[in-house]
């Protein structure tokens, strides 16, 4: 019986060897073989097991209370939720009951800044103090003030002239896109919105979409609730056989806190990194970062990015999907397509260009720019990123390219990357880039890089951080900021002033020197000369006041310099449009004061509040009233421990604690 046991066993592995043998042979043969045998790649999709990719954020309407028990329409509310991990902007995006443009229902706008983040919901009541009697919390908006703690959404008067008030007998709640488009809609009795519409409720019900994040755009997604229940969303998942009791169904709560419309317009968007000769598929493996470097979220909706810098022609150029979000401080990796990319580097990308991937949202083609496709050369091309009105918000080029930068940055070698370091500087100077031989895509360096000092017949100051405090030996100029005084309120900005040192060994010579808060060459803050012949001794201090008139009469003498022309005897700084374009005006909760040197060389810079554009960890901003001072004035770790507080502010006098 042993023996037979043996024998059926040898005879099994001898046919599958023979099975194998015959299959190479045949694949050897061409093209008799279309595929290999479907176990393979069963057994490759098996190992390693894939992460799964973030769902990308969403928006669907999950509740509404149109007959509520008590008063209409004040107690009447709609809740959103976002069933997907990723944040999303409601900035422009609308909520109403009006379908055709011009009627006399009401839209209303989600204020700007407005973040739906993953899994989050909110509410929006007719009047906050109503809901509040019912429910015994704020909501999250409110249609009519009534609670100046509840943001309120604005009236679109160019879609439609009315309220939202929801009629019991047939009605509709519609949310559009920034373009107009609907998003989600639901309609109910004999409003053909859906068609069929979903089913009337009784008085103090309301329609509750269950399961949450199902959306087939039909009236099956909606069931009788008897127990409105905002906040709460059910995602249980359906079954073959659903449950006749809609009260039987399980919910899952949804925690969510007060919902604050987030400030956009402080963000500044930059290319970071970009791997464009790839060791592996070309175009297949490329991708690119982009990373925001400001204090507040970037609405990326209507941004586009891609190699084509000209109108009509045949490259690249697409567009990011609504909704799409940067948070602060946060990186954004799109590569040409997901699937290779993961198999890189381990985990899925936030973009991709070719779908491969249905978990990874896909960047849209932008054809009102260009009709090709991203396909980044290895000798010479360039990679924009355009705002919502096609103006270039950042861009570098590479090897014969001198669109950005002449010359261009040079080449670099196969499976190396571009990275711009550090990644919060942007001198829009090839400079700024380096050849990068290990890519980290999602991962930014803020680190200042050790310039070298620029040869100059003016002995230039050291811009870097010095190893010790100690100040640069006699016979060289060494500038430093030593103290600023920053203004809480906007309208007392004509008291802010700051005060440079020269703490080397010999007069320093400040022709061809800037100082501003402008970090990045072509932006909109400020960045200005000083006059030709200016000149500092050693261990001199001068002070530039943003209004020599109201300075004087603070404290008693004049400035050195002015920012703003208020004293025919106080010289003033000269503005350099090239570099800043707009205003020098400090912002206590995150700016930045830098001087610049003839060759646009960084001399010293602070910054304070949320900017880490100097110091990471950052400088706080300092109490109202005070200023910051440099303490003691000769010392530069280029760290926020060189700095303090000033209760007693003193313009021209410098800080000797040691």
């Amino acid at each position: 019986m042993k023996l037979l046991r043996r024998m059926i066993r040898l005879s099994v592995v001898i046919s599958t060897l023979i099975c194998i043998l015959l299959w190479f042979a045949r694949a050897q043969s061409g093209p008799v073989v279309q595929k290999p045998p479907s176990f393979i790649p069963v057994l490759l999709r098996l190992w390693p097991l894939p992460t799964p990719a973030p769902k990308p954020g969403a928006v669907l309407i999950t509740e509404i209370l149109y007959d509520p028990a008590g008063y209409e329409p004040e107690e009447e509310w709609v809740e959103l939720y976002n069933p997907g991990d990723l944040p999303f902007s409601l900035t422009k995006f609308w909520l109403g009951d009006e379908e055709t443009p011009g009627g006399t229902e009401g839209m209303f706008r989600f204020p700007d800044g407005t973040l739906l983040n993953g899994r989050q919901i909110i509410i929006v009541a007719n009047r906050a103090s109503a809901f509040a009697q019912v429910y015994g919390r704020a909501p999250d908006f409110e249609l009519v003030d009534s609670d100046a703690g509840v943001p309120d959404l604005i009236e679109d008067k160019q879609w439609a002239v009315g309220n939202i008030e929801l009629t019991n007998t047939a009605d509709e709640v519609l949310l559009r896109d920034i373009s107009g488009a609907v998003i989600d809609g639901v309609s109910w009795g004999i409003n053909s919105l859906l068609n069929p519409p979903a089913q009337r409720v009784a008085a103090g019900h309301s329609l509750e979409r269950r399961p949450a994040f199902i959306d087939t755009g039909l009236a099956i997604d909606w069931k009788d609730q008897p127990f409105p229940n905002p906040w709460e969303v059910d995602t249980t998942a359906p079954t073959p056989s659903p449950t006749t009791s809609p009260s039987n169904t399980p919910y899952t709560p949804v925690p969510t806190g007060s919902l604050t419309p987030q400030p956009f317009g402080d963000e500044r968007l930059l290319i970071t990194e970009v791997l464009y000769f790839p060791l592996g598929a070309n175009p297949d493996e490329e991708w690119f970062e982009i990373y925001n470097a400001g204090s507040g979220p970037a609405n990326l909706y209507d941004y586009k990015i891609g190699d084509e810098e000209t109108i009509g022609q045949g490259e690249g150029m697409m567009r990011f999907p609504p909704g799409s979000l940067l948070p602060a401080g946060e990186i954004m990796v799109i590569a040409n397509q997901a699937v290779g990319f993961y198999s890189k580097f381990g985990f899925y990308p936030d973009f991709e260009l070719v779908n491969t991937n249905g978990a990874v949202p896909d960047l849209e083609t932008y054809s009102q720019w260009s009709s090709g496709s991203i396909n980044l050369s290895q000798t010479e091309d360039e990679l924009l990123l355009l705002d919502e009105n096609d103006q270039v918000q950042d861009s570098l080029s590479w090897g014969g390219s001198t669109w950005a930068f002449a010359p261009g940055i040079p080449v670099v070698l196969q499976g190396h990357s571009l990275a711009r370091i550090p990644a919060n500087v942007d001198s829009d100077r090839a400079t700024d880039w380096v050849d990068q031989s290990q890519p980290a895509p999602g991962q930014v360096d803020l680190e200042l890089p050790t310039p070298t000092p620029t040869p100059s017949s003016t002995p230039t100051p050291t811009p870097t951080p010095t190893d010790t405090p100690e100040p640069t030996p006699a016979g060289a100029g060494r500038l430093l900021v030593s103290e600023v005084m920053i203004e809480s309120d906007e309208q007392r900005s004509a008291y802010e002033w700051f005060e440079l040192a020269n703490l080397g060994g010999q007069p320093l010579v400040l022709t061809g020197y800037q100082v501003g808060d402008e970090e990045t060459s072509g932006q909109m803050e400020g960045m200005l000369y000083f006059p030709a012949g200016t000149s500092l001794s050693p261990s001199a201090v001068i002070v530039i006041a943003r209004q020599a008139d109201v300075f004087s009469t603070t404290y008693g003498t004049a400035p050195d310099f002015e920012i703003v022309d208020s004293d025919p005897n106080v010289p003033n700084l000269i503005p350099d449009a090239a570099w800043g374009a707009g205003e020098f005006n400090l912002d206590l909760y995150g700016d930045e004061v830098l001087i610049l040197g003839p060759e646009l060389e960084l001399v010293d810079l602070v910054s304070w509040g949320d900017s880490v554009f100097a110091f990471n960890p950052l400088l706080p901003g300092p109490p109202g009233g005070s200023s910051l001072e440099r303490c003691p004035a000769d010392q530069d770790t280029d760290s926020a421990a060189d700095w303090r507080a000033q209760a007693v502010p003193g313009p021209g006098i410098l800080c000797s604690q040691s």
